[in-house]
């Protein structure tokens, strides 16, 4: 299954990169097998772990909403302004595949490293393009997250691993 999610993570990455834009379909086709792929791992469909994770990137959005309602001193969506449609739709299916601690895990240190690398290329390579890949960028992160789920025991499902870090 991580296979087949990691071929639409690599066209997400490329087109996001390409583009600045992805197709809509590609974050369905994801969500659908996020699904499939806790499904297949647990048995079940944690409705818990998703719902808790949208409601941390709800927050997230509204935060955000509510940031650039007060620099520029109007209401307006952000969407297709500050932040892709392409980007929100990709932010689904990342519910479906982690638990909670480690979707916020992900979450920073994936939006962290988008920034960095968006910095770096940009003053290497000398982009002018003012959006960052966002959906491209963590694509790659989550592409790095999957192989090490494949090749070792870590489950993106289980916190054991933060356990050991943390206490």
């Amino acid at each position: 299954m991580n296979w087949l999610i990691i071929c639409f993570l690599s066209a997400v990455l490329y087109q996001d990169f390409k583009e600045r834009a992805i197709y809509a379909f590609l974050p369905v086709l994801l969500l659908f097998f996020a699904l499939a792929k806790q499904f297949y791992q647990l048995g079940y469909i944690q409705y818990g772990f998703i719902g808790f994770n949208l409601l941390l990137l709800s927050l997230q959005l509204v935060m955000l909403q509510l940031y650039f309602l007060l620099k520029n001193a109007r209401l307006y969506s952000i969407v297709n302004r500050e932040i892709g449609l392409g980007d929100l739709l990709f932010f689904l299916p990342l519910c479906c595949l982690f638990s909670p601690l480690q979707f916020i895990f992900f979450f920073i240190i994936s939006l962290a490293g988008s920034l960095i690398a968006y910095l770096l290329f940009s003053s290497l390579l000398g982009w002018s393009k003012e959006s960052i890949p966002l959906a491209g960028s963590m694509s790659a992160f989550l592409i790095f997250y999957l192989l090490l789920e494949q090749w070792t025991s870590f489950s993106m499902y289980n916190d054991s691993f933060f356990y050991q870090w943390i206490g």
